[in-house]
């Protein structure tokens, strides 16, 4: 029976694991067409932003349109969802943003 270092290929990655708390988001309410979220998210990843938070009835930035529109850099940001802008409020007061 073959165990798990019969099939290992020497690879070793080192990186620092400490989460960083974020300081740059993009907060994005009630964005509707796809084209404008997935130009709003290449813009966010080209100004090297932390993450993105939703609020209200936005486009899902998993779309398809928006993921073509972000040249697919779209997948390269952590997103939060929040209910009203309140919580997005709350949520920056509760991490110092």
């Amino acid at each position: 029976q073959p165990g798990p270092a019969d099939f290992s290929e020497g690879v070793l990655a080192i990186g620092d694991a400490t989460p960083r708390p974020p300081r740059k988001l993009l907060a994005l309410e009630g964005v509707k067409h796809p084209e404008n979220m997935g130009m709003l998210l290449s813009t966010a990843v080209a100004l090297r932003y932390d993450g993105v938070v939703l609020t209200g009835p936005c486009v899902d930035p998993f779309n398809y349109k928006v993921i073509e529109a972000s040249q697919a850099v779209a997948w390269t940001l952590p997103y939060c969802f929040v209910d009203t802008p309140e919580d997005l409020f709350n949520l920056c007061k509760r991490h110092r943003l």
